[in-house]
């Protein structure tokens, strides 16, 4: 979780550092030292952590601010920004889905999402940018507004339901 809006990276990939170096006290919202997700975590040696390579999903949630998330393999869902307003449209979100199923949630702002392999589900309400959905069989929920705003590559699905919200 990104709860500071700092550039720090949010990583999900086994025997990588969770947050790219950028926090060293490994916290998982980027202020509690501890936390559930700390158990996805192993130690390397050096004070070094690394996301084990146990199989789980993770919740990746990016804040206001310009985020890299990267999922790990085995499903996870993604928040481009998890804060419920005062998202800005300055930022700019590089999202990167892993092999399992994920489900990604767009920003307000520039998005730049990877889905990769997996049968996705994406969420793009709001924003502009790129979305590929590549191999699987995704589907993406565009709002019509914002479909004229993203370039859409390798979705077997688009659909324009709200599903509610």
């Amino acid at each position: 979780m990104n709860k500071h809006d700092a550039s720090r990276p949010l990583v999900a990939v086994p025997g990588q550092d969770p947050f790219g170096g950028q926090d060293r006290r490994y916290s998982c919202d980027g202020v509690h030292k501890r936390g559930r997700c700390q158990r996805r975590f192993v130690h390397r040696g050096g004070g070094l952590h690394v996301v084990s390579g146990r199989a789980g999903h993770n919740e990746l949630l990016g804040g206001h601010g310009s985020d890299r998330i990267v999922a790990g393999p085995w499903g996870d869902v993604i928040w481009g920004d998890y804060k419920p307003s005062g998202q800005p449209r300055s930022q700019w979100d590089r999202i990167t889905g892993g092999n399992g199923r994920d489900v990604i949630y767009a920003s307000h702002g520039r998005n730049t999402i990877r889905a990769r392999g997996g049968n996705d589900w994406i969420k793009a309400h709001w924003g502009r940018g790129l979305i590929d959905c590549g191999g699987g069989r995704d589907v993406l929920y565009v709002s019509r507004r914002a479909h004229k705003h993203y370039r859409i590559r390798h979705c077997e699905r688009v659909s324009h339901k709200t599903l509610g919200y």
